[in-house]
């Protein structure tokens, strides 16, 4: 019972091992979670922050162009009734230059012929003086018409940036709702898992409970045999010691028999040898015996056949022929003599082979009972790791369920970004091409043209100085010139219609081109804010593109040509 208990409890503090392990790589899990929470949501607000700076940007270009656009219908509202007052005028002194010539026709001829030519050309002069101020009113009026019309093209613009920027808003929103739904999904994902989390904690706490309980009736079931239970503790220690001891014995009868198996081999090649080598000479000199034999029996059948005839001569033969038989009998008893100690020493050395195969069964056996064990431990231990395998296959498919998801999300981003600055392209073409129709009807005097090359000198200056700063930052000139030159004509316009509509033509040049350098100026510095938010954007980009480059090997190529373009 104390073994099946040990055995119970064993399970359970492995299942607890289990569990705990889970706990901590769900905690893990849990903690990357809410790391990736925070930095989305740092990157949205930065994205919102960014968002409303672009948008109060847009609001205070469209609110100065309804004030300019204000100031010109005021302005041409004064040209209108400057033109009615002098149509007036003119009407009332051709009806006086009526009653003046009909009183004249009652007066004197001499007196009339004088006075009418003083009048007519008083009349003459003051014509002319009229006819000025109305080709000057008139080319007023359509230098008024021409900045009307540029104020409604730039209103026109104003309503698509603003329509852009609404799709661009909604577009937006939308990202927010889809990350809002990321963020309920991945809270969702969060909060099972805590639950789960706590249904393991309560599980624990029941199987510890279960373990208290148990141990407390074991405890006081056997209290009786704890005296008995410290000898059996005891026993096994030194059961452990004496199969420690049994062990290292083995270890050394292993070598040992090792030893004795080598020598015994060495001593049994070398009596093999022996063998071998003593047969060999004793079948050379039987050989030889033999050979010497049949020589001599051939001598004696010749001699037998020579003294055949002879009666007194007939014992010699037999006698040579028993001498050499007695020879080779004697031949024979001397090499039998030397091998009767081989068998003897063939002998031991089985009966050692034998004693050290006994030996070594009886280890083998032993080391078979200890690899069973082994074995079982190893079937624990795969057991476990197929285990802890299954959680992390369960692992891999969330893990790539999320990097898709981010994945997706940066490259929304990066759409996003991309349509931006081909809109932004898009409008600073459409500023050049306004840009440049107000430069050609802005210039009428020589002072005009001459402050109009210093203004194309200091044009070409400055775009040296921008394509110098331009080139240490490597990819980023290609798009200032575009912009330079689309910023430009937006802020000159306003001014050469204001210009256009002072009444002195000699100062005209003059303010045209100071205008023009103070909206220079103005473009410089916007030029600058410009590169600082496309370096933000660029570094934003970069950020949400750098959690995932040791994921994709490929994708950095592509972020930095992104990068680049931005």
């Amino acid at each position: 019972k104390l073994a099946d208990m040990a055995q119970v409890l064993q399970a359970r503090e492995a299942q607890a091992l289990t569990l705990s392990n889970k706990n901590a790589d769900l905690q893990e899990a849990v903690n990357i979670l809410k790391s990736q929470l925070q930095q989305s949501e740092e990157a949205r607000e930065t994205e919102m922050t960014d968002l409303n700076q672009l948008t109060e940007e847009f609001t205070q270009r469209i609110s100065s162009m309804e004030k300019k656009l204000q100031v010109s219908q005021k302005e041409r509202d004064n040209l209108k009734k400057d033109v009615q007052k002098l149509n007036k005028e003119i009407a009332s002194r051709s009806a006086e230059e009526d009653q003046f010539t009909a009183m004249a026709g009652s007066s004197t001829f001499v007196d009339g012929n004088n006075q009418t030519e003083g009048i007519l050309k008083e009349k003459d002069e003051t014509i002319r003086d009229l006819m000025a101020r109305g080709e000057t009113l008139q080319a007023a009026a359509a230098e008024l018409q021409h900045h009307q019309e540029a104020t409604q093209e730039q209103l026109d613009e104003a309503t698509t940036r603003v329509s852009h920027l609404e799709e661009v808003l909604d577009g937006k929103e939308e990202l927010e709702k889809q990350q809002k739904d990321i963020i309920k999904k991945m809270n969702s994902v969060v909060e099972r898992q805590e639950k789960e989390i706590s249904n393991l904690r309560t599980e624990l706490e029941d199987s510890k409970e279960k373990t208290r309980s148990t141990q407390a009736a074991l405890d006081a079931s056997y209290k009786p045999g704890r005296v008995a239970q410290e000898h059996c503790h005891k026993d096994s220690q030194v059961q452990e010691t004496q199969l420690s001891a049994e062990m290292n014995a083995k270890e050394e009868l292993r070598l040992a028999l090792e030893r004795s198996q080598q020598e015994a081999r060495r001593d049994h090649e070398s009596l093999l040898l022996q063998t071998e080598q003593h047969q060999a000479r004793k079948e050379g000199h039987l050989r030889q015996e033999i050979s010497d034999l049949q020589m001599r029996l051939q001598e004696a059948e010749a001699r037998n056949q020579e003294l055949s005839q002879s009666v007194s001569a007939d014992r010699k033969p037999e006698h040579n022929l028993q001498r050499p038989v007695r020879q080779l009998g004697t031949g024979r008893a001397q090499p039998d003599g030397t091998p009767g100690r081989e068998p003897s020493q063939l002998a031991s050395s089985t009966e050692k082979e034998r004693n050290a195969t006994e030996c070594a069964l009886i280890a083998e056996s032993k080391l078979s009972s200890l690899e069973s064990q082994l074995a079982l431990l190893r079937q624990d231990k795969s057991r476990l790791q197929a285990g802890l395998e299954m959680e992390r296959a369960k692992l891999k498919p969330w893990r790539k369920e999320r990097r898709g998801r981010e994945m997706v999300h940066t490259e929304a981003q990066i759409s996003t970004y991309t349509k931006a600055l081909e809109e932004a392209q898009r409008e600073s073409s459409l500023g050049e091409t306004a840009g440049g129709g107000e430069d050609e009807g802005g210039g009428g005097t020589a002072q005009a043209a001459a402050g109009q090359d210093a203004l194309n000198e200091k044009e070409r200056r400055l775009m040296q100085q921008t394509e110098d700063s331009n080139s240490s930052h490597g990819n980023h000139s290609e798009q200032h010139p575009g912009e330079e030159s689309a910023q430009t004509p937006a802020h000159s316009t306003p001014q050469l219609s204001i210009a256009g509509g002072q009444p002195h033509p000699s100062l005209k040049g003059y303010n045209h081109s100071s205008n023009r350098e103070k909206g220079r100026s103005y473009n410089t510095g916007e030029i600058v804010q410009l590169e600082r938010t496309r370096a933000s954007m660029a570094e934003e980009i970069v950020k949400t593109v750098q959690p995932e480059r040791g994921h994709w090997m490929n994708r950095p190529r592509w972020c930095q040509s992104i990068r680049g373009n931005y």
